[in-house]
């Protein structure tokens, strides 16, 4: 039996690695300047101590959730948690000091990299509504459809959503584009191993009617002489 052809990675997923890099870069930023920052509201090991635990968590969560996991859509709710504690872990962090604001450009990344659109969009509007929450706070002032905190953060999240529909429609295009290419190849490659042992039966079925008409032949003549 031939073996299976090696599926070669799609783009997205040779560089997935790279999610990773800009959330802890982002994270490690936020760190040094929260350090820099002489208002921040708790000490500096504090901040230090969650920004590790917030990474470790993502780390270790994401890789658990993920493990032996075939299909993308199967079991969300597990992400979806980690998720989850990765944005109290963040609002947590940015209550201490606004530098954590700067993480957010690796946080948004991980929503749509680890969830399907529904609950990638539902973590997204979570993670507005803390945004939302955290500037009201810092600026004392109660929620209000008139106040443009609300309708600029809410803007920024319904077009990452936008978005993250946008790119998942297309790399589900690319995907299903991928399926049937590599369900053709297969196809194809069935047809020529199908024409080969076609190929070599026929040799044989004509390798028979040979010995069948000369060699049998001759040798049933030989032995009839010798009979005789």
């Amino acid at each position: 039996m031939n073996a299976q052809p090696h599926r070669q990675a799609d783009i997205w997923e040779r560089f997935d690695w790279l999610w990773d890099v800009i959330l802890y870069v982002a994270l490690l930023v936020s760190v040094v300047l929260m350090v820099l920052d002489d208002n921040r509201a708790a000490p500096i090991w504090l901040a230090a101590t969650l920004s590790a635990v917030f990474a470790i968590w993502h780390a270790v969560g994401t890789r658990l959730a993920h493990r032996n996991l075939a299909d993308f859509n199967y079991q969300p709710i597990y992400r979806f948690l980690v998720i989850l504690v990765d944005i109290i872990l963040w609002f947590v962090l940015v209550l201490i000091s606004p530098a954590y604001y700067f993480a957010l450009f690796g946080l948004f990344g991980q929503v749509f990299r680890h969830l399907p659109i529904r609950y990638a969009a539902l973590a997204i509007v979570l993670l507005t509504a803390a945004i939302i929450g955290e500037q009201l706070g810092d600026s004392a002032e109660g929620f209000s459809l008139t106040n443009p905190t609300v309708w600029v953060f809410g803007f920024i999240g319904l077009a990452g959503i936008v978005l993250g529909v946008w790119v998942s429609a297309i790399i589900g295009q690319s995907t299903q584009r991928r399926e049937l290419i590599e369900q053709l190849e297969a196809t194809q490659a069935e047809l020529v191993a199908a024409e080969r042992r076609e190929g070599i039966l026929e040799e044989r079925q004509r390798l028979a009617r040979e010995i069948h008409d000369t060699l049998a032949q001759g040798f049933t003549s030989i032995v009839m002489h010798l009979e005789a």
